[in-house]
């Protein structure tokens, strides 16, 4: 089935209670909201997508927003850690070594394609 449903802020438009407040959403349980659903998406089945849709809506917002904290953090102890692993001598050394290494297959390969014109 080709249909698509629009956009949050679509639907927000096509439910506000009036042309100057694009931002509200009413009550989806009221009958009026089901009836301006019905009459911008046409079939009964979009109204109770949308009804199901946005009862667990805020549920959603709350999971994504923790799903972000807990990834900014793991990020942070990430770079913590790595930080640490790099502060004394013998590790610097070893990341020079890495990243000489790295030039150098870099380096051989450039070369190589070279040889072979």
């Amino acid at each position: 089935m080709g249909c698509r449903l629009p956009i949050q802020p679509a639907v927000s438009k096509v439910l506000s209670h009036s042309a100057g407040d694009q931002t509200a959403i009413p009550d989806l349980s009221q009958a009026g909201a089901q009836i301006k659903l019905k009459k911008a998406f046409g079939s009964d089945e979009a109204v109770k997508f949308l009804l199901q849709m946005s009862a667990g809506m805020e549920s959603l917002e709350g999971n994504i927003k923790s799903v972000g904290s807990a990834m900014k953090t793991g990020t942070a102890v990430t770079e913590q850690m790595a930080s640490a692993m790099n502060q004394d001598i013998g590790a610097r050394f070893e990341l020079i070594r890495q990243q000489m290494s790295n030039l150098t297959e870099i380096l051989g390969r450039t070369l190589l394609q070279w040889s072979l014109l």
